[in-house]
């Protein structure tokens, strides 16, 4: 069968993880990327100040030999030996040449050579001694024209012996050096020579590799090409391109830059000595290997996370789906939830339907409510909430009740068999006249169509009037329409519907003077019964919750309840004989109930031989009888019905303890007997706990570990026969239960009941 979440449950469930999951990736997601932002900017400071101390560090040592050769060049010899075609017998000038040459040719500044050139005699000096231009005129012609009088250039040989070799990364030839030229004399407009400094490119390069956690490091030109490159391979085009899209004089000296598909950190620094570039590349991917690690990990707890928060969220969700499972169950039966169905629009469309066979029956509730009400069947309290719940009218300050009759059928085109259509004519009549604003119902009872009329703000003279106009203009509608004569039945006046019964009564007492009073069909009550008081009315609803608590022995509330009883005989002012027979009439209910519950109590007579009803004439007060009723007559009665009750409860328990006793092997249950003995179940359960203080199933089990004690003690039965024999389905639970009950196995209780037997022979 396919498996399917109701729809709300799915919601809730969804709701739940939106709730825990979604906090949860987003606490990851940004904390993985705070973390890799917080990586890059310290790898991207980190690099910015090991930049910055690198350039310090090279410039240090450029301005040093900077600073170095402007002290040599400004010595009288140099200058004078610009002008001389210099030989072997100037070997004084040339010694003191060699030794400033020297002096500035140090191994910790890095400088390889030092080349004192004369343009003039094309001459050169350096640590290989005098020589001529050579193969580097060209070199030479090529500084001369140069527009500054001292600069930096690359150039990828050595001057005089070292030929260019290919380096191993592509960039650093070995042969390759930086050199410092200062044209001589300084700021001549022609220049006469110039010195130049020797650097290896390897020196500065040593410079740069130091211990750099991330990133490759590279000096450019002013024209971005690159002069030293460090040993990590970044591609120094990176750098390059950069700046020819960008420019060296950008504010932002660290940015991120994509190039060939990869993106980079880019960090530089422009110098003011030289206008090099110092500059830091680094691989973004590279700077995140570090943060990945830590991505992983917040993976992995996000996952976890998120795994509880779906074990909670289906726990969670379960408990808040369950009322509304229950509530969906009270609304629809049992009846299978689907997959795709909201539980609250099936819930809906049943209340809907509910409250559309709820108003389409609501005209039956009504009439059957309004009949209630004339019975005397409902309780005052609940009258004002069930003219609510019913969408009824009332109560109003003046009503009366009116009772309808045909008066007869002949010389009509009617007979007896067309009555209840006509009533049924007459209703429709009394509804379009009289709408439910002033008007409680129109129904009928034994022939007679009874409703109740009421305004508000009216004298009870004025009433009076209008309850005469209302009944001639009903009369004259009848004749009318129906060719009818209507009688109707008028009660007095009465300002709360508590007293619609007696009104309901004397509107139908009112229409029984007719015998009397021919020819009149508009009877009122008073006109019937001129100056008498109201007709006494039994108290019918307080008696019989007064005897239904007698047969369920609620003695609890029997003194309440005769108190309301005896409060309702005397609450019409009646004469004394009237309340003698409303009294009579309810101890013979009494008695009756008494005969139906077995033999008599005695409480017919006292022990001085009057009888019940002597007893009741003789009261004089409403205490006396109230008394007298519950602690002479109905208490006593109680009492003796609680004891035949108890008696029967004693039969029935032995029955059942019987049928225990004697089929304790057999698959017993409660509802076995409640078949043998004619009786429900419940009605046994609760007959036998009151008798024997214990439930039925485990007095069964009680009987069935004695027989088993019995039998471990008495016979030679082994432990699977008598476990199969009290209907255990196997011994491990029948071994169970016996040590439960026994703290012992039944072996150890059989084994200790022999030494016990042995024990008391000897």
């Amino acid at each position: 069968m396919k498996w399917s979440i109701p729809k709300y449950r799915m919601r809730l469930i969804t709701f739940c993880l939106m709730i825990g999951i979604c906090p949860v990736i987003f606490v990851g997601l940004a904390s993985y990327l705070h973390s890799s932002s917080e990586i890059q900017d310290k790898v991207n400071q980190g690099n910015k100040q090991l930049l910055l101390q690198t350039q310090q560090r090279i410039e240090r040592v450029l301005y040093t030999i900077d600073n170095t050769l402007s002290q040599f060049i400004g010595a009288y010899v140099v200058n004078q030996a610009l002008h001389e075609p210099l030989n072997s017998e100037q070997f004084e000038m040339l010694n003191e040449l060699f030794r400033g040459l020297y002096w500035i040719q140090s191994y910790e500044l890095g400088v390889k050579d030092i080349h004192l050139v004369s343009l003039e005699n094309r001459w050169i000096i350096d640590s290989r001694g005098l020589q001529k231009f050579g193969d580097f005129s060209s070199i030479m012609e090529e500084y001369r024209n140069f527009a500054a009088t001292t600069f930096w250039v690359k150039q990828n040989a050595n001057i005089g012996l070292y030929q260019t070799r290919e380096g191993t990364d592509g960039y650093l030839l070995e042969g390759q050096s930086i050199h410092l030229v200062k044209k001589l004399p300084v700021n001549a407009l022609n220049p006469s020579g110039f010195i130049l400094v020797e650097i290896p490119v390897k020196e500065i390069a040593r410079m740069l590799n130091v211990d750099s956690a991330l990133g490759s490091l590279f000096i450019l030109d002013s024209q971005f090409n690159p002069l030293v490159i460090g040993a990590d391979k970044e591609d120094p085009g990176v750098l390059k391109q950069f700046l020819s899209v960008y420019g060296a004089d950008n504010a932002n000296h660290q940015t991120n830059f994509d190039y060939n598909g990869r993106r980079y950190s880019i960090t530089y620094e422009k110098s003011n000595y030289n206008n090099w570039i110092y500059g830091s590349v680094v691989s973004i991917e590279q700077l995140t290997r570090d943060s990945s690690q830590i991505g992983w990990i917040t993976l992995v707890t996000c996952l976890g996370i998120i795994v509880i928060t779906v074990a909670v969220s289906l726990q969670l969700s379960g408990r808040l789906y369950k009322p509304i499972l229950h509530l969906y169950h009270a609304c629809m039966g049992q009846e299978r939830l689907r997959g795709k169905t909201d539980e609250f629009d099936a819930i809906s469309v049943r209340l809907k339907r509910m409250n559309t066979q709820l108003e389409n029956n609501l005209p039956l509730l009504q009439s059957y409510f309004i009949r209630k009400l004339f019975m005397g069947e409902v309780r005052p309290e609940e009258t004002p909430q069930q003219l609510m719940d019913y969408q009824l009218s009332g109560p109003w300050d003046m009503m009366c009740v009116y009772a309808l009759q045909i008066d007869n059928l002949d010389d009509t085109r009617f007979s007896e068999k067309d009555k209840d259509l006509l009533m049924f004519a007459i209703n429709n009549i009394v509804q379009e006249l009289h709408p439910p604003t002033f008007r409680l119902g129109c129904i009928p009872m034994q022939q007679t169509q009874i409703f109740l009329i009421g305004r508000n703000n009216l004298s009870e003279e004025s009433f009076k009037t209008t309850m005469f106009e209302i009944a001639e203009t009903l009369q004259s509608h009848v004749e009318q329409f129906m060719k009818l004569k209507l009688a109707i039945g008028i009660s007095r006046p009465t300002t709360s519907l508590v007293e619609a019964v007696e009104a309901c009564q004397e509107a139908v007492e009112a229409l029984k003077y007719r015998i009397r009073l021919e020819r009149e069909t508009l009877l009122y009550i008073e006109d019937c019964l001129p100056g008498q008081c109201a007709r006494p009315t039994y108290p019918s609803r307080s008696a019989n919750q007064l005897l239904d608590a007698i047969k369920a022995g609620d003695a609890a509330i029997i003194d309440e309840l005769v108190h309301s009883f005896v409060v309702e005989v005397l609450r019409v002012d009646l004469s004394h004989r009237e309340y003698q027979v409303m009294l009579v009439r309810f101890l013979t209910d009494v008695i009756t109930l008494e005969r139906e519950y077995g033999e008599p109590t005695g409480l017919e007579f006292d022990e001085r031989g009057r009888s019940v009803f002597d007893q009741c004439f003789e009261l004089q007060t409403a205490q006396e009888i109230e008394h007298w009723l519950g602690q002479s007559i109905i208490h006593p009665l109680v009492q003796h019905m609680e004891k035949r009750r108890l008696s029967q409860y004693q039969i029935t328990a032995e029955a059942m303890r019987q049928i225990i006793h004697d089929e304790y092997d057999t698959e017993l249950t409660l509802e076995i007997c409640a078949q043998r003995l004619n009786y429900h179940p419940n009605h046994l359960k609760r007959v036998f706990r009151i008798v024997h203080g214990m439930n039925f199933s485990d007095y069964v089990s009680a009987h069935r570990m004695n027989m088993a004690k019995l039998w471990l003690t008495e016979t030679e039965m082994s432990i699977a026969e008598i476990a199969r024999k009290l209907q255990y389905n196997n011994s491990q639970n029948f071994i169970r239960f016996f040590r439960k009950t026994e703290s012992v196995t039944p072996g150890e209780y059989r084994k200790r009941a022999f030494e016990l037997k042995e024990g008391s022979s000897l």
